[in-house]
């Protein structure tokens, strides 16, 4: 379910992917989910730190294990790092997760990056 008045801040986007995994884990901390058999399930969400009120309006929820992100299953703990080659151009994401043995989707607006053109005469300041 979308949540239109809401959306994350796109530089909040680009700091996790200048960042890389370890930015996303400062914010989220997550955790591998294994079944019976030892066959990975997914990420499970163990906090939320950074706009952690903001988050949770979103609709995720600590618990919550993380299955696949703008329709691209996490399938192997290294396909996390894959998706992050989405996010620069994402304009939503598009999150699936499992609560309580059910799935869940939450999407989240992005919003749109800024133009460095800061005094408004359409050309980039720091190309002068």
């Amino acid at each position: 379910r979308a949540h239109p008045a809401l959306e994350i801040p796109r530089d909040v986007i680009d700091a996790i992917v200048q960042g890389g995994p370890g930015r996303l884990l400062q914010v989220v901390p997550l955790a591998p989910v294994f079944d019976d058999k030892r066959r990975f399930r997914g990420f499970r969400i163990v906090s939320i730190h950074d706009n952690s009120a903001e988050i949770l309006r979103f609709g995720i929820h600590p618990g919550d294990v993380l299955v696949s992100i703008n329709g691209q299953r996490i399938i192997r703990p290294n396909h996390l790092v894959a998706l992050f080659k989405l996010l620069p151009n994402a304009t939503l994401l598009d999150i699936r997760v499992q609560r309580d043995q059910l799935p869940v989707r939450v999407q989240i607006p992005i919003g749109v990056r800024r133009p460095a053109d800061d005094d408004g005469d359409g050309r980039d300041s720091r190309s002068r």
